[in-house]
Protein backbone atom coordinates (compact mmCIF):
# COMPACT_ATOMS: atom_id res chain seq x y z
CA UNK A 1 0.00 0.00 0.00
CA UNK A 2 1.21 3.53 -0.81
CA UNK A 3 0.07 7.02 0.09
CA UNK A 4 -2.48 6.95 2.89
CA UNK A 5 -2.47 3.37 4.26
CA UNK A 6 -5.76 3.86 6.13
CA UNK A 7 -7.56 4.98 3.00
CA UNK A 8 -6.09 2.13 0.98
CA UNK A 9 -7.09 -0.38 3.64
CA UNK A 10 -10.60 1.07 3.92
CA UNK A 11 -11.13 1.06 0.14
CA UNK A 12 -9.88 -2.51 -0.09
CA UNK A 13 -12.22 -3.74 2.65
CA UNK A 14 -15.18 -1.72 1.38
CA UNK A 15 -14.73 -3.08 -2.14
CA UNK A 16 -14.55 -6.64 -0.80
CA UNK A 17 -17.81 -6.12 1.13
CA UNK A 18 -19.70 -4.51 -1.77
CA UNK A 19 -20.52 -7.92 -3.18
CA UNK A 20 -22.36 -8.81 0.04
CA UNK A 21 -24.39 -5.60 0.05
CA UNK A 22 -22.47 -4.17 3.00
CA UNK A 23 -21.62 -0.49 3.23
CA UNK A 24 -19.49 0.49 6.21
CA UNK A 25 -20.12 3.57 8.32
CA UNK A 26 -16.78 5.18 9.21
CA UNK A 27 -16.71 6.99 12.56
CA UNK A 28 -13.87 8.19 14.78
CA UNK A 29 -10.93 10.31 13.69
CA UNK A 30 -10.74 8.94 10.17
CA UNK A 31 -14.44 9.58 9.59
CA UNK A 32 -13.71 13.22 10.39
CA UNK A 33 -10.79 13.20 7.95
CA UNK A 34 -13.14 11.98 5.19
CA UNK A 35 -15.65 14.66 6.17
CA UNK A 36 -12.97 17.34 5.87
CA UNK A 37 -12.09 16.10 2.39
CA UNK A 38 -15.72 16.44 1.31
CA UNK A 39 -15.83 20.00 2.62
CA UNK A 40 -12.70 20.86 0.64
CA UNK A 41 -14.22 19.43 -2.54
CA UNK A 42 -17.43 21.44 -2.16
CA UNK A 43 -15.65 24.63 -1.12
CA UNK A 44 -17.90 25.18 1.89
CA UNK A 45 -16.84 28.05 4.16
CA UNK A 46 -16.12 27.05 7.77
CA UNK A 47 -18.47 28.17 10.54
CA UNK A 48 -15.67 29.90 12.48
CA UNK A 49 -12.83 32.12 11.31
CA UNK A 50 -10.21 29.38 11.01
CA UNK A 51 -9.74 26.54 8.55
CA UNK A 52 -10.74 23.26 10.25
CA UNK A 53 -7.87 20.85 10.72
CA UNK A 54 -8.48 17.31 11.88
CA UNK A 55 -5.88 15.42 13.86
CA UNK A 56 -4.10 12.38 12.45
CA UNK A 57 -5.31 8.95 13.43
CA UNK A 58 -3.99 5.41 13.25
CA UNK A 59 -7.15 3.33 13.17
CA UNK A 60 -10.49 2.83 11.44
CA UNK A 61 -13.66 2.82 13.53
CA UNK A 62 -16.21 0.95 11.44
CA UNK A 63 -19.78 1.10 12.63
CA UNK A 64 -22.11 -1.80 11.79
CA UNK A 65 -25.73 -0.79 11.33
CA UNK A 66 -28.67 -2.79 12.70
CA UNK A 67 -29.20 -4.48 9.34
CA UNK A 68 -25.64 -5.85 9.55
CA UNK A 69 -25.13 -6.65 13.24
CA UNK A 70 -28.37 -8.69 13.31
CA UNK A 71 -27.56 -10.61 10.11
CA UNK A 72 -25.34 -13.66 10.68
CA UNK A 73 -24.56 -14.00 6.96
CA UNK A 74 -23.33 -10.41 6.68
CA UNK A 75 -21.26 -10.74 9.84
CA UNK A 76 -19.73 -13.89 8.42
CA UNK A 77 -18.93 -12.03 5.18
CA UNK A 78 -17.08 -9.35 7.16
CA UNK A 79 -15.14 -11.95 9.16
CA UNK A 80 -14.17 -13.74 5.95
CA UNK A 81 -13.05 -10.50 4.28
CA UNK A 82 -10.89 -9.52 7.25
CA UNK A 83 -9.23 -12.94 7.29
CA UNK A 84 -8.62 -12.99 3.54
CA UNK A 85 -7.13 -9.48 3.69
CA UNK A 86 -4.62 -10.59 6.31
CA UNK A 87 -6.10 -9.04 9.46
CA UNK A 88 -5.56 -10.79 12.78
CA UNK A 89 -7.64 -10.31 15.91
CA UNK A 90 -6.03 -8.18 18.61
CA UNK A 91 -9.01 -8.30 20.93
CA UNK A 92 -11.23 -11.13 19.73
CA UNK A 93 -13.41 -10.64 17.94
CA UNK A 94 -13.88 -6.91 17.36
CA UNK A 95 -10.40 -5.33 17.07
CA UNK A 96 -8.16 -6.34 14.16
CA UNK A 97 -4.84 -5.26 12.70
CA UNK A 98 -2.42 -5.99 9.88
CA UNK A 99 1.03 -4.70 9.06
CA UNK A 100 1.53 -2.15 6.31
CA UNK A 101 3.83 -3.48 3.61
CA UNK A 102 7.16 -1.65 3.52
CA UNK A 103 6.42 0.36 6.67
CA UNK A 104 6.86 -0.07 10.40
CA UNK A 105 3.25 0.74 11.33
CA UNK A 106 -0.01 -1.20 11.07
CA UNK A 107 -3.67 -0.63 10.28
CA UNK A 108 -6.16 -1.15 13.12
CA UNK A 109 -9.87 -1.76 12.62
CA UNK A 110 -12.41 -1.53 15.43
CA UNK A 111 -15.98 -2.72 14.91
CA UNK A 112 -18.76 -0.86 16.73
CA UNK A 113 -22.56 -1.01 16.90
CA UNK A 114 -25.39 0.69 18.76
CA UNK A 115 -27.96 -1.20 20.80
CA UNK A 116 -30.48 -3.01 18.60
CA UNK A 117 -34.22 -2.29 18.92
CA UNK A 118 -36.15 -4.40 21.43
CA UNK A 119 -38.02 -6.24 18.68
CA UNK A 120 -34.68 -7.60 17.39
CA UNK A 121 -33.06 -8.34 20.75
CA UNK A 122 -33.99 -12.04 20.48
CA UNK A 123 -31.52 -12.36 17.58
CA UNK A 124 -28.57 -11.09 19.61
CA UNK A 125 -26.11 -12.12 22.28
CA UNK A 126 -24.16 -9.73 24.47
CA UNK A 127 -20.75 -10.70 25.81
CA UNK A 128 -19.46 -9.08 29.03
CA UNK A 129 -21.85 -6.17 28.54
CA UNK A 130 -19.45 -4.50 26.09
CA UNK A 131 -19.88 -6.51 22.91
CA UNK A 132 -22.81 -7.76 20.87
CA UNK A 133 -23.15 -10.30 18.09
CA UNK A 134 -25.87 -12.31 16.37
CA UNK A 135 -26.75 -15.59 18.08
CA UNK A 136 -26.27 -17.45 14.82
CA UNK A 137 -22.63 -16.39 14.33
CA UNK A 138 -20.15 -16.01 17.15
CA UNK A 139 -16.85 -15.31 15.37
CA UNK A 140 -17.32 -11.56 14.96
CA UNK A 141 -18.47 -9.05 17.57
CA UNK A 142 -18.97 -5.30 17.74
CA UNK A 143 -18.33 -3.03 20.68
CA UNK A 144 -21.64 -1.74 21.99
CA UNK A 145 -21.71 2.04 21.69
CA UNK A 146 -25.04 3.23 23.04
CA UNK A 147 -24.29 6.92 22.38
CA UNK A 148 -24.11 6.11 18.66
CA UNK A 149 -27.88 6.17 18.52
CA UNK A 150 -28.00 8.51 15.47
CA UNK A 151 -24.96 7.20 13.63
CA UNK A 152 -26.90 5.33 10.94
CA UNK A 153 -29.07 8.38 10.21
CA UNK A 154 -28.50 11.05 7.57
CA UNK A 155 -24.95 10.06 6.73
CA UNK A 156 -23.08 11.08 3.58
CA UNK A 157 -21.76 8.55 1.09
CA UNK A 158 -18.10 9.14 0.24
CA UNK A 159 -16.07 7.52 -2.53
CA UNK A 160 -12.79 6.29 -1.02
CA UNK A 161 -11.37 4.70 -4.17
CA UNK A 162 -8.12 5.84 -5.72
CA UNK A 163 -9.13 4.91 -9.27
CA UNK A 164 -12.19 5.06 -11.53
CA UNK A 165 -13.89 2.11 -9.79
CA UNK A 166 -15.93 3.93 -7.16
CA UNK A 167 -16.34 2.31 -3.75
CA UNK A 168 -18.41 4.03 -1.09
CA UNK A 169 -18.49 4.24 2.67
CA UNK A 170 -20.80 6.38 4.79
CA UNK A 171 -19.65 9.28 6.97
CA UNK A 172 -22.17 10.00 9.75
CA UNK A 173 -24.03 13.24 10.29
CA UNK A 174 -21.91 15.63 12.40
CA UNK A 175 -24.29 15.40 15.37
CA UNK A 176 -23.33 11.72 15.66
CA UNK A 177 -19.65 12.65 15.91
CA UNK A 178 -20.46 15.26 18.57
CA UNK A 179 -22.45 12.81 20.70
CA UNK A 180 -19.77 10.12 20.52
CA UNK A 181 -16.95 12.57 21.17
CA UNK A 182 -18.74 14.08 24.20
CA UNK A 183 -19.05 10.65 25.78
CA UNK A 184 -15.47 9.75 24.83
CA UNK A 185 -14.16 12.94 26.43
CA UNK A 186 -16.15 12.38 29.62
CA UNK A 187 -15.03 8.76 29.87
CA UNK A 188 -11.35 9.67 29.38
CA UNK A 189 -11.48 12.70 31.66
CA UNK A 190 -12.83 10.60 34.54
CA UNK A 191 -10.09 7.98 34.24
CA UNK A 192 -7.59 7.74 37.08
CA UNK A 193 -4.99 6.29 34.73
CA UNK A 194 -3.01 9.29 33.43
CA UNK A 195 -2.22 7.60 30.11
CA UNK A 196 -5.92 7.19 29.33
CA UNK A 197 -6.76 10.64 30.70
CA UNK A 198 -4.20 12.13 28.32
CA UNK A 199 -6.40 11.14 25.37
CA UNK A 200 -9.30 13.33 26.54
CA UNK A 201 -8.19 16.58 24.78
CA UNK A 202 -8.17 14.81 21.39
CA UNK A 203 -11.90 14.25 21.67
CA UNK A 204 -12.58 17.81 22.82
CA UNK A 205 -10.64 19.12 19.82
CA UNK A 206 -12.66 16.87 17.49
CA UNK A 207 -15.88 18.38 18.87
CA UNK A 208 -14.61 21.86 18.03
CA UNK A 209 -13.62 20.82 14.51
CA UNK A 210 -16.97 19.11 13.92
CA UNK A 211 -18.92 22.18 15.02
CA UNK A 212 -16.69 24.33 12.83
CA UNK A 213 -17.70 22.37 9.73
CA UNK A 214 -21.48 22.24 10.25
CA UNK A 215 -23.63 23.83 7.59
CA UNK A 216 -26.91 25.57 8.40
CA UNK A 217 -28.86 22.59 7.03
CA UNK A 218 -26.80 20.16 9.14
CA UNK A 219 -27.41 22.30 12.22
CA UNK A 220 -31.19 22.28 11.66
CA UNK A 221 -31.22 18.54 11.08
CA UNK A 222 -29.11 17.99 14.22
CA UNK A 223 -31.74 19.76 16.30
CA UNK A 224 -34.42 17.50 14.83
CA UNK A 225 -32.43 14.32 15.49
CA UNK A 226 -31.63 15.28 19.10
CA UNK A 227 -35.33 15.69 19.85
CA UNK A 228 -36.50 12.38 18.41
CA UNK A 229 -37.89 10.02 21.02
CA UNK A 230 -35.27 7.28 20.74
CA UNK A 231 -32.48 9.88 21.12
CA UNK A 232 -33.84 11.81 24.12
CA UNK A 233 -32.12 9.80 26.87
CA UNK A 234 -28.68 10.00 25.22
CA UNK A 235 -29.21 13.69 24.40
CA UNK A 236 -30.07 14.40 28.05
CA UNK A 237 -26.86 12.69 29.22
CA UNK A 238 -24.83 14.56 26.59
CA UNK A 239 -26.40 17.81 27.80
CA UNK A 240 -25.09 17.12 31.30
CA UNK A 241 -21.60 16.48 29.91
CA UNK A 242 -21.75 19.84 28.13
CA UNK A 243 -22.97 21.62 31.27
CA UNK A 244 -20.30 20.10 33.53
CA UNK A 245 -17.29 19.98 31.22
CA UNK A 246 -17.91 22.60 28.48
CA UNK A 247 -20.01 25.16 30.36
CA UNK A 248 -17.68 28.11 29.80
CA UNK A 249 -14.21 28.93 28.49
CA UNK A 250 -12.59 27.81 31.77
CA UNK A 251 -14.36 24.44 31.98
CA UNK A 252 -12.16 21.31 31.70
CA UNK A 253 -13.27 20.39 28.19
CA UNK A 254 -12.92 23.88 26.74
CA UNK A 255 -9.60 24.53 28.47
CA UNK A 256 -8.16 21.19 27.34
CA UNK A 257 -9.06 21.71 23.69
CA UNK A 258 -7.51 25.19 23.78
CA UNK A 259 -4.32 23.78 25.32
CA UNK A 260 -4.26 21.00 22.72
CA UNK A 261 -4.72 23.48 19.84
CA UNK A 262 -1.87 25.66 21.12
CA UNK A 263 0.57 22.84 21.83
CA UNK A 264 -0.02 21.13 18.49
CA UNK A 265 -0.24 24.43 16.62
CA UNK A 266 -3.40 23.02 15.11
CA UNK A 267 -5.46 26.23 14.87
CA UNK A 268 -5.28 29.75 16.30
CA UNK A 269 -8.37 30.24 18.45
CA UNK A 270 -9.43 33.72 19.48
CA UNK A 271 -11.30 34.35 22.71
CA UNK A 272 -14.35 35.24 20.61
CA UNK A 273 -14.20 31.93 18.73
CA UNK A 274 -13.81 29.99 21.96
CA UNK A 275 -16.85 31.75 23.40
CA UNK A 276 -18.75 31.03 20.20
CA UNK A 277 -17.85 27.35 20.52
CA UNK A 278 -19.19 27.22 24.10
CA UNK A 279 -22.38 29.01 23.05
CA UNK A 280 -22.91 26.83 19.97
CA UNK A 281 -22.44 23.61 21.92
CA UNK A 282 -24.90 24.78 24.60
CA UNK A 283 -27.44 25.88 21.97
CA UNK A 284 -27.14 22.62 20.05
CA UNK A 285 -27.71 20.49 23.16
CA UNK A 286 -30.43 22.71 24.66
CA UNK A 287 -33.59 20.82 25.73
Amino acid sequence: MTGDPLRSALAELARRLQASGIELIVCGGYGLVLRAEQLTRTGRAPRYGFTPKFRSTSDLDCFLGVEIITDADKMKAIATALTELGYRPVEPFWTFERNVAGRDDSVHIDLLAADVPENLAHLMRSKDGRRIRPKAFGELHARKTREAVTVARDGERVDVSSDERAVFVVVPHPVSFILMKLFAFRDRWEKEDLEEKRDAPYHAFDILMTLATMSANEWDRALELLHEEEVLAIAAEAREIVRELFGDVRSPGTASLLKYAREREAVRLSRQELEMFVRDLADLMAP
